[in-house]
Formats: structure tokens, C-alpha cells, sequence
């Protein structure tokens, strides 16, 4: 779908990070209750810059209407990053750097350059009343004219129902804290739990169901920019331990979020762990919890250990009971290996990484899940496909679908907040890729708004959670002959090959992106056919 004149050429497109792509044959289409999002690219074809302001008419169908306020556009804005990853923080300053369409700024106006490109979103907010094939206008004002953009997305009379698959993204509210320069005497007051308010109304919106805390000093050997001290502040002169932060950072998200991951019984800068401090600690968090009523949503989370340091943890842990006489749940991040499928079995919520997935694995993750536990699927470091800034926006499309089609209960990402120096101009980080600590970013101007931004790596995340959405219902709710020639046609969702650059970060070549373009968009239309299928059945009117 293209709109031109001699200024300006405006173009419905698939992909943010590659504007060549144009599959606009797909119909914008969604359930009720959906959250669709229309992607429009806008080229100046001028070389001097235009200021330009986006709007909207009402969109129609018959008798029914969608007013301006359930439409919003918003622009999307270049942020910088490096190519490859490093591995000390004195790494290479020459690393070559991108720009990429990433940050998601809550404004329907931008200044264009001469001879250049923007994007920007169109979000339509569906409700359980919709139907019908709506038509309505863009209007992109500039230099006193005006480009009328008619377009037009179908709303399928089926209610939205969500599959039984959640978002598991670490936050870092120490991070916000920085940024926002909040003191360390202010931490979890006032300022930083409105801030911190905000980012979990996003985390929750895009399926987030589990809150990450912190009860040992640096969990993760200070990998990332700021520190992560321990929510629980001990006195080590009499060994005694204030929740107080613990509880102000709980109680802010408890009534939103189901699970708290507590990090963690085996820091990863210690091969082992001082058994009188955790069996005086343990004793303590146990009966604060307890008097919390948080105990059943608590995991001992340990992320990424060896095997047998996991193996002694869960022995440690068993004979600390709570009042009701149960042990702690444990939650462990990992690669699978079917030789620890022992050990597996002992924890209640497990993570596989992405690279370590083979046939052993997903007859595994099926078994735990007819017998009631949880496993989720995650990527990280190091990994193809992703959700880097250069990665493209099909990855993250592709990973959940992957995921949910291969039986897992949820994707984990670390993760949602970990901002480095100036996140909204410059993602580079010395360890990781540019993209991989985060992502949201933090407000333009938090006087004005305190709601951080998303991002395109996310709006992807949640348009595979929709599609994933569709395919559970169908699953559920197509006649059984139309449900098996569905599930037959479903495309390979194969992870493709790829490799490292010469800057060490995993990437892959055309012939594999192609394929995650392929089977994402081989499901969109395979969902859109037999939702129709599906409406034909009921006789739908």
C-alpha cells in the first residue's frame, strides 16, 4: 500500500528495520480485543528537512465506529548501538556502530530530514463490540499542505482469549533510580515507586507475571551498568535483615504480578555459599514472608550455576519449611542436557536457553507439563534469533511463536530495564549486544510523563503473544477435521544456522532471515483463513 505525492511517499510496511519490505498483501486484521498496531514507513523526497504531524479521522464500518480516542499514533526514533559484543570493559572504543528504528516515542510529530526515512505506529485499542472491515484516513500535515492516507483493517467478531503463555522480563529498579537520580536514602519512596508504578503497568500490559528481586548483594557478579544491591539490607555486626525495601518494591507490584523470582541462593562470583549465613537468613525470610502471606509466590531463583552447585542448593534448601510445612520453590535458567533430567524434575520453574533445544528437550518440556510444571523458553547473549536492536523485528515474532508452538509455558528475556549510561541515544554496553540489557526506555521528560517507552523489540514480542493468541483459539475452537488440516499446515519454525561476526555477536545470513519472514507470515495468513473458517462455522452474522 503506497501514497505518494511530490513531497513526500508514504508506505505500509512489515518491518521497521528494513523498509525494502513491503508485504501489505497481509490484511491488517484482529480479534476483539485485540491491541493492532498498523506500521507505516514516511520517506521526504525533498532534500531539506519537514516538520510533520500525523493524525487520524474516525475509522467506520456500516453503523459502527471507532473513535479518534482508541487511535494513537506514535513515532519510532532512531537509537545507536555497536555490532558485536566485547568482553572487558576496556574493549575495543572503535567497535562500529548502527542506527536503528528502536525507541517508541509517545508523539505523533517529527521533524524529517532531507531525502530520509521515519516510521511510525498506528495503534488501534479493539473492543468485545467491534466487527467488520473499518475504513478511516491518516492525514500527514506539513508545510501548510496536507497527504490524506485512506486505509482500511478488518475486526473478526471472535472475543479475544489468551493462550496460557506469559513474559518472565527481569526489571532493575536501580537502574531507574540512576537515571532518574533518585538517592540512595530515597530508594523504593515515593519518586521511585511512581516511576517504578509506571514501568510495571507496562510490564504487566505486555504479559509480565513475575516480579525479580534481589536478597544477596550483586547476584549477577556486576555485570551490568549500575549495581544490584540486595532488597534485604542485613546488619552483618548482629546478623539481622530489613525488609524494607523488599516490602516497598513487593507491595507496589503484588496485586499486578503472580510470581517473585528471589536472586539468589548461589551468587556468580562464589563456587559455594556460607551455610551459617543462609541457615540464620533462611529461618528469617521464610517467617517474614510467612507474615506477608508471600511465601506460596516466592522461587529461590539461581540462574545459570553448575549443575552441581544447583544439585547442593536444592539439598540445602529442603529441610527449611514454612508454617504450612513447605519448602521453598526453586526457579534455575540453564541449557538442557538430558543427563540432569534428574535434577530437572526437582525444580518447579525451569528456563531453557534457545541454542540447547533439540528433540531430547521438547519431549521433555512436554512431560513436565502433563504432570503440572512450568517451563519456559530463553534467549540471551550470543544467539540467533534475538532481539537486539539490529536484529530484525520477524526475530522476536519468530521466537515466540517457536516457543509456544514447541509446548513451552513462557519466553524469559533479560532483560526489561537494565539501562546502560544514556539508553535513549546509545544502547552500547562493553559485555553484551547493543539491545540485550533492556527493553524499554526510560521517559523523554519524566516532569511531564513518568510512563517509559517501549520499543520495537517489544511491540514484536507482543505481536508473536497475539498470534500465538489466535492459534490457541483455534486450536481450542475449530471442528476437529478443520482443527487437524490447520495444525498440519503450520510452516517448519526451525531455528535457522547462523554465525559470529568478526565482533563476536551471532548473527546469520539473508537465506535464514528470509525463512523466519516466511513462516511468521505463512502463520498470519494460515490464522486469518481459518478464523474465517472458524466464523463460517458458527454462521456468524
Amino acid at each position: 500500500m503506497i501514497f505518494e505525492n511530490d513531497d513526500l511517499l508514504i508506505l505500509q510496511t512489515r518491518s521497521v528495520q528494513d523498509f525494502k519490505i513491503d508485504e501489505s498483501n497481509i490484511s491488517s486484521y484482529a480479534y476483539r480485543g485485540d491491541k493492532l498496531i498498523i506500521k507505516y514507513g514516511i520517506s521526504n523526497k525533498k532534500p531539506y528537512p519537514i516538520d510533520i504531524n500525523i493524525r487520524t479521522s474516525d475509522f467506520l464500518s456500516n453503523n459502527l465506529i471507532i473513535k479518534q480516542d482508541r487511535l494513537e499514533v506514535r513515532t519510532i526514533k532512531k537509537v545507536r548501538g555497536h555490532i558485536g559484543r566485547s568482553f572487558s570493559k576496556d574493549g575495543d572504543k572503535n567497535f562500529p556502530k548502527i542506527e536503528a528504528f528502536d525507541l517508541i516515542e509517545y508523539e505523533n510529530s517529527l521533524r524529517l530530514e532531507g531525502e530520509s526515512i521515519n516510521y511510525f505506529y498506528l495503534y488501534i485499542t479493539t473492543s468485545l463490540e467491534d466487527k467488520g472491515v473499518y475504513k478511516g484516513s491518516l492525514f500527514i500535515d506539513y508545510l501548510n499542505k496536507s497527504l490524506k492516507v485512506d486505509l482500511s483493517f478488518e475486526i473478526l467478531p471472535i472475543d479475544k482469549t489468551r493462550a496460557d503463555f506469559d513474559l518472565n522480563l527481569w526489571q532493575y529498579p536501580y537502574s531507574e533510580a540512576r537515571y532518574y537520580e533518585i538517592s540512595d536514602e530515597n530508594f523504593f519512596k515515593e519518586d521511585h515507586k511512581e516511576i517504578l508504578s509506571e514501568v510495571f503497568n507496562l510490564y504487566k500490559a505486555y504479559r509480565g507475571d513475575t516480579l525479580t528481586t534481589s536478597i544477596i548483594d550483586e547476584p549477577w557478579d556486576h555485570q551490568t551498568y549500575d549495581p544490584y544491591p540486595s532488597m534485604v539490607r542485613i546488619s552483618h555486626e548482629d546478623l539481622s535483615f530489613n525488609y524494607e525495601h523488599f516490602d516497598s518494591y513487593v507491595n507496589l507490584g503484588i496485586d499486578k504480578f503472580k510470581k517473585i523470582y528471589a536472586f539468589s541462593l548461589i551468587p556468580w562470583d562464589k563456587e559455594g555459599f556460607d551455610r551459617d549465613f543462609w541457615h540464620k537468613f533462611l529461618r528469617d525470610f521464610i517467617a517474614h514472608l510467612d507474615s506477608k502471606n508471600l511465601f506460596d509466590r516466592t522461587y529461590i531463583a539461581i540462574d545459570e550455576r553448575k549443575v552441581g552447585q544447583v544439585k547442593e542448593a536444592l539439598d540445602f534448601l529442603q529441610p527449611y519449611k514454612n508454617k504450612d510445612g513447605k519448602s521453598f520453590k526453586v526457579a534455575y535458567q540453564t541449557s538442557f542436557d538430558k543427563k540432569n533430567i534428574s535434577l530437572y524434575n526437582k525444580v518447579d520453574e525451569i528456563s531453557f536457553d534457545l541454542p540447547s533445544i533439540n528433540y531430547d528437550c521438547l519431549s521433555y518440556v512436554k512431560e513436565r507439563k502433563e504432570v503440572g510444571l512450568y517451563t519456559s523458553l530463553y534467549i540471551c547473549c550470543g544467539i540467533y534469533p534475538n532481539t537486539f536492536i539490529y536484529s530484525d523485528s520477524y526475530e522476536a515474532i519468530f521466537v515466540i511463536i517457536y516457543a509456544y508452538l514447541n509446548g513451552f509455558d513462557g519466553f524469559l528475556r533479560w532483560a526489561l530495564d537494565a539501562y546502560v549510561k544514556d539508553p535513549r541515544s546509545d544502547l552500547s554496553f562493553y559485555y553484551f549486544e547493543s539491545g540485550d540489557t533492556s527493553l524499554i526506555y526510560p521517559s523523554k521528560d519524566i516532569k511531564k510523563d513518568k510512563r517509559p517507552a517501549s520499543s520495537v523489540r517489544l511491540e514484536s514480542l507482543a505481536e508473536g503473544l497475539e498470534i500465538i493468541d489466535k492459534i490457541d483459539f483455534l486450536k481450542k475452537n475449530l471442528k476437529e477435521k478443520d482443527r487437524q488440516d490447520f495444525i498440519s499446515q503450520f510452516g517448519a519454525f526451525t531455528i535457522p544456522e547462523s554465525f559470529e561476526n568478526e565482533y563476536k555477536a551471532r548473527i546469520s545470513d539473508d537465506r535464514a532471515r528470509s525463512m523466519i519472514i516466511k513462516d511468521v507470515t505463512a502463520m498470519k495468513e494460515l490464522i486469518y483463513k481459518y478464523s474465517k473458517i472458524y466464523l463460517e462455522g458458527r454462521r456468524w452474522v
